[in-house]
């Protein structure tokens, strides 16, 4: 079985900070995603969706009531998707910081940010699976808690650091097939 390592990119300039060379890929999608999400927020919000959907199929015009019934609709289940990705991404930000400060270890880590995925309802494990190349979704949620160190840390030494050494860990786990994820309700191994 190959595993796929992450090699950390340093850039010419140095004002940019070194990623994993799977991270631009995410993050592109990632972007995408949230544009797309916002984009359809915004059309269902300024109303242009119930001029445009005021004709049905066979031309007639809809009662205007019917079409504010569904746009309310839309518009509280993209509410509520919006409120679910926003928690989802708060409490990895905070494993993620633990993880930085030596609280928990990288696999309590990733088994915590793991069940924060498996509890979100919206979550599609398929983007998930294509947008982070590795062998099986333990390894995917590993490097997924890495790159959540670069959002959650300022750009510097330190931060290059704790990627370096988390990616080193992992490699390592990875080499010796020993990459096994723990329960997040079970006592943690010392960091």
């Amino acid at each position: 079985m190959a595993h796929h390592a992450t090699h950390l990119q340093r850039p010419a300039d140095r004002t940019q900070r070194a990623i994993p060379v799977e991270v631009p890929r995410m993050r592109l999608r990632n972007t995408a995603v949230l544009v797309v999400v916002g984009g359809v927020l915004l059309f269902n919000l300024t109303g242009l969706s119930t001029w445009v959907s005021t004709i049905n199929q066979s031309g007639q015009v809809w009662r205007a009531g019917a079409a504010d019934q569904t746009d309310d609709a839309l518009t509280r289940q993209l509410d509520e998707k919006l409120r679910v990705l926003s928690q989802c991404i708060d409490a990895k930000a905070v494993v993620a910081r633990e993880l930085a400060v030596g609280r928990i270890t990288l696999f309590k880590a990733t088994a915590r940010v793991r069940l924060v995925d498996q509890r979100n309802p919206y979550f599609n494990w398929e983007e998930f699976r294509r947008g982070i190349p590795a062998a099986c979704d333990d390894e995917r949620h590993c490097r997924e808690v890495i790159e959540r160190l670069l959002a959650v840390l300022p750009e510097g030494p330190v931060v290059d650091a704790l990627v370096a050494r988390y990616t080193a860990e992992l490699q390592e786990h990875l080499d010796l097939g020993t990459l096994r994820l723990t329960n997040p309700g079970t006592v943690d191994e010392k960091p």
